[in-house]
C-alpha cells in the first residue's frame, strides 16, 4: 500500500534525508550540512558521511514536495512499516540524471532515533534532544505523528 506521509518545502532547493540520531553532529564536523548538501545537490545528489553523521542530499524544485511511502507488514509486530520512501522532487528527471533508471545515491543505516527529511539550510539549526538553552526557540526539534499524536500534543503542549 502507498501512503502519503506529508510534504516538505525546500527553499534552498536542496532536500536532505538524514539519520536523526546524529543530525546535530554536523555543526561540529567542519562544514555545515547545508554547504555539503548544496554541493551534492548541484551534482545531482550524493550520500554524505562524516564520522557517525550520515545523510543523502538531492536537488529539489519549488513548492511542496510530496513524501510517500510504500508499506509492508512489520517483521516484529502487527503494524505496517515503511518499505520504500519516495519524495517527488518537483524536477524533470533530466535535471537529476541522464539515464531513465533510478539513481542509487548510497545507503543510510537504520537509525533507532528515526529519519529526518527537510530543507538543508533548515536542518543546520536542528538541535535534537540537547538542553533547551542551546535551541533556537527553547524547544527540541521533534515531530509527533501517528497513533495518539493529538493526545501527546495536548499533554506536552507541543
Amino acid at each position: 500500500m502507498t501512503v502519503t506521509l506529508g510534504w516538505v518545502v525546500a527553499p534552498s532547493r536542496s532536500v536532505v534525508l538524514a539519520c536523526g540520531g546524529f543530525l546535530d553532529e554536523w555543526t561540529g564536523l567542519g562544514e555545515f550540512l547545508s554547504v555539503r548538501a548544496k554541493r551534492a545537490a548541484d551534482t545531482g545528489g550524493a550520500h554524505l558521511q562524516d564520522w557517525v553523521a550520515e545523510a543523502v542530499a538531492v536537488p529539489a524544485g519549488p513548492g511542496a514536495l510530496t513524501v510517500t511511502a510504500r508499506t509492508r507488514p512489520g517483521t516484529y509486530g502487527a503494524i505496517d512499516t515503511v518499505a520504500t520512501l519516495d519524495i517527488d522532487l518537483n524536477l524533470p528527471w533530466s535535471a537529476v540524471s541522464a539515464g531513465k533508471e533510478p539513481v542509487v545515491l548510497g545507503d543510510l543505516p537504520v537509525d533507532p532515533c528515526g529519519m529526518v527529511i527537510g530543507d538543508a539550510v533548515a536542518l543546520d539549526s536542528w538541535v535534537g534532544f540537547l538542553p533547551a538553552a542551546r535551541t533556537v526557540d527553547g524547544l527540541a526539534d521533534l515531530r509527533i505523528w501517528g497513533r495518539g499524536d493529538e493526545e501527546a500534543w495536548a499533554h506536552f503542549g507541543a
